[in-house]
């Protein structure tokens, strides 16, 4: 079975930096656990990565992201992030590269993490779902965190709606 897990934004900004929460930083432990399961597994791994630019939106990092703290991935999700793991910089909510790569490895299973649950996680989830719509698409709720515990819990229903698998919940 060809598998893929993305961990979405999982970047300083959104767990320690302005844009960040307490509930990204208590699903790091989840997330390791989960990494490292899928690279012990020798499945592919994918970060994406928010790239806004400075202008587009207050709080986010600048476009020299690659020098620039916001940026880079949160704590111990840097440290066991290893050389064939990919990164896709995405400027909106959505990665369209990450829609066309979708569509040219044809994976049978996809499982999303990452921040923040009831925005890009989402958005990201639907995009998997329209690139593979035969695909499993799986969402472990212990490695999802939200800012906004409402809003959080209806992200996981509406996935689950969209015939999504969600985990742990």
């Amino acid at each position: 079975m060809k598998r893929l897990l993305i961990i979405v934004d999982y970047q300083n900004n959104f767990v320690d930096g302005p844009l960040g929460f307490a509930q990204a930083r208590q699903i790091e432990p989840a997330l390791c656990e989960k990494l490292n399961w899928y690279h012990e597994g020798g499945y592919d791994v994918i970060f994406t990565m928010d790239t806004f630019f400075e202008n587009a939106t207050a709080g986010h990092p600048s476009a020299d992201a690659d020098e620039n703290w916001a940026w880079q991935l949160y704590g111990n999700i840097e440290k066991l992030r290893q050389p064939s793991d990919r990164i896709l910089s995405k400027h909106t909510f959505g990665s369209a590269d990450l829609f066309e790569l979708l569509r040219r490895e044809q994976y049978d299973a996809v499982e999303l993490a990452g921040v923040v649950s009831h925005v890009c996680v989402l958005v990201n989830a639907v995009l998997c779902q329209a690139a593979l719509p035969e695909a499993a698409i799986q969402i472990d709720a212990r490695c999802v965190a939200g800012s906004d515990a409402v809003c959080h819990e209806e992200a996981l229903h509406i996935m689950e709606n969209l015939k999504m698998v969600v985990l742990n919940r």
